[in-house]
């Protein structure tokens, strides 16, 4: 298992963000074919959301990886009182070069006005223990 740790100087304001890398999953490209070619992994600010069922990218992300949906979720989002139907793509997380999740099923949402085009949701934290120390404005992410 590999922990990351993240300090700062007021958890409440800064929110629990980290860095990680997405890309269009492996086997995705795979069962394309060799027509597809795979965009290079995006770097993204990304949002630990317990939140959030599933993990989110924003539409800018999605574009700039060029991935292809494979799919449509219903997702009901905080401002809204209805289900809206968000596209699914398969994507990879890379936490660190050797903490890489594969075959994510992640929604794509407007994440509008906030310094993170990416959630990482209940989907990936299911196999992960979160750690949030607010007293210490730290929290640790153990996958």
């Amino acid at each position: 298992m590999r922990s990351f740790s993240f300090s700062f100087a007021d958890l409440v304001t800064a929110c629990p963000l980290l860095q990680v890398h997405v890309a269009a999953s492996r086997d995705f490209a795979h069962a394309v074919g060799p027509t597809f070619s795979p965009a290079p992994p995006v770097s993204v600010t990304a949002l630990i959301d317990t939140g959030a069922q599933c993990t989110v990218l924003n539409p800018e992300v999605v574009k700039q990886l060029a991935l292809k949906p494979v799919g449509l979720v219903s997702v009901m989002t905080p401002t809204g009182r209805e289900l809206v139907s968000c596209r699914q793509f398969h994507i990879v997380v890379h936490f660190s070069p050797e903490l890489v999740i594969e075959n994510i099923l992640a929604a794509e949402a407007p994440l509008i006005g906030h310094a993170f085009q990416c959630l990482i949701g209940r989907d990936v934290l299911r196999n992960a223990t979160l750690v949030y120390a607010g007293r210490e404005n730290k929290f640790t992410l153990t996958l």
